[in-house]
């Protein structure tokens, strides 16, 4: 059995090395980095030591193979379920950054394993049991052939007694507010975890406080409830305690926040595997989130166990490292 499943395609990323450099315009650009937001997850909690699998489609080019796959695999990733495929492109993503904080996306998915008209739909019966499956909303994005599958997995993974983590990881590129919002409800009644951004937790629930937005989301049926709040830190709750506001590490520069989520799911789920409790959950997922964006590129910061204690040891939170990996 493994500890965590995904599900998706394999992307490659191209990013600007600076700020406030409009993708419409000619300027250096940085790449090709592996990505997806579904990967970066597997990738992460493989590098954290858990027993991950993902299930997925990857063009047969040198994007996919050699760029997306080779790095899953490096990480320690089973790929048994993944399908390389000549049939269509790996997905790319460009990104800039905005002075502000925001970023663009300009993605190049047509005929690419994001829209792969042939799914693998490998038989369910053949799929390994998880404790846990992981799915984000790009999954469900308007042009994603992956939803139905993905939620004939989900409930395959359930009924085999694993559990759902479900990030929004919403896109205004690949999915319209109004089809969001009328899909999520579903995964996020079936999650155990919910584990959103801030600004799409307020989106959703149509409220202005992270407190409330925490308390519709448990509501729903979620057992925790974890709100990523970027250089805040997070929020997070459970039925039983909280919520509590944990701060972030402040003095790691952020370099490429890109793919900081991702991990800080992965992070989240591992620390939960190995008993922390809530607030030390939450501490550890910061620690990987920080370490994310301190390099370029969305996996680039994964970081090892090793890493993590260092980065963790630095900040004062060694304690919480030591619980998650007792010597």
């Amino acid at each position: 059995m493994f500890d965590i499943i995904s599900l998706g395609g394999l992307i490659v990323e191209f990013i600007r090395p600076d700020v406030d450099m409009p993708l419409d315009e000619i300027y250096p650009i940085m790449g090709p980095y592996p990505s997806g937001a579904s990967a970066i997850t597997i990738s992460t909690a493989a590098r954290l030591g858990l027993n991950a699998a993902f299930i997925g489609v990857s063009g047969d080019d040198f994007f996919g193979r050699n760029v997306a796959y080779r790095r899953m695999q490096d990480d320690g990733v089973n790929l048994d379920h993944v399908l390389i495929t000549d049939k269509i492109a790996t997905g790319i993503a460009f990104v800039m950054y905005r002075s502000d904080g925001s970023r663009m996306f300009n993605y190049v998915s047509d005929y690419s394993a994001v829209t792969f008209d042939g799914v693998p739909e490998f038989e369910l019966p053949g799929l390994p049991k998880s404790k846990w499956i992981h799915i984000n909303g790009t999954l469900l994005g308007e042009k994603s052939i992956w939803k139905e599958y993905g939620v004939q997995v989900i409930d395959h993974i359930l009924a085999g007694g694993g559990s759902l983590s479900f990030d929004t990881n919403f896109r205004p590129e690949l999915m319209s507010l109004e089809t969001a919002k009328s899909q999520y409800g579903s995964f996020i009644k079936k999650a155990r975890h919910f584990m959103p951004s801030e600004e799409e937790a307020l989106v959703y629930f149509e409220t202005d406080s992270v407190e409330k937005a925490i308390e519709r989301g448990l509501e729903m049926g979620p057992e925790v409830v974890c709100i990523k709040q970027g250089s805040k830190g997070c929020t997070v709750a459970s039925r039983a305690e909280g919520p509590y506001q944990v701060p972030t590490f402040d003095g790691v520069k952020p370099v490429d926040p890109t793919g900081a989520g991702d991990s800080f799911n992965a992070a989240f789920i591992c620390a939960r595997e190995k008993g922390l409790t809530l607030r030390d959950s939450a501490v550890f997922a910061n620690a990987v989130g920080s370490f994310a964006v301190s390099k370029h590129g969305p996996m680039q910061g994964s970081p090892t166990i090793d890493e993590l204690r260092e980065l963790m040891e630095e900040y004062g939170a060694l304690e919480v490292w030591e619980k998650a990996y007792p010597r």
